[in-house]
């Protein structure tokens, strides 16, 4: 497999772990800020010179501004992926799908449906062939 179609196929997985970790950072850091008694809820506190309140809420914000982008960056990778997919049959495509965007081992994508396992390797390895073609041929007509 090139690197790019590696790329393009790793990507969905690869964002979705950037995600799960920024969204447990961010659990992480709410429950540290419930730990030291800050309050959210509508009552306006007065602050003092050592509240650390602001820097809290900045660093949440940043946070949940990491985490809608790399969800629109998981968006796109996607259907980048699906566009891809769309050269191949159905199997083919359902199994590159069910692997590379649901994370789904070829144990299981087997039994669902239902092939033996070293056919949905050999599938995959046909659809992959077909898509470095593909994706040959998208580079030489941009």
């Amino acid at each position: 497999m090139t690197d790019k179609l590696y790329s393009i196929l790793s990507a969905p997985m690869e964002i979705q772990k950037d995600i799960v970790k920024l969204v447990s950072r961010k659990e992480a850091y709410v429950q540290t800020m419930s730990l030291s008694g800050i309050r959210y809820d509508q009552v306006k506190v007065k602050t003092s010179p050592r509240d650390r309140m602001p820097e809290y809420a900045a660093r949440l914000e940043k946070l949940d501004n990491s985490i809608d982008k790399r969800r629109k960056d998981w968006t796109k990778a996607c259907d980048r992926v699906t566009s891809l997919t769309k050269t191949l049959n159905s199997t083919e495509a359902l199994i590159i799908e069910q692997h590379y965007l649901k994370g789904l081992t070829f144990t299981v994508i087997a039994a669902g449906i239902p092939l033996s396992e070293s056919q949905t390797y050999k599938i995959r390895k046909a659809a992959i062939e077909k898509l470095e073609k593909t994706i040959v041929k998208r580079s030489i007509h941009r």
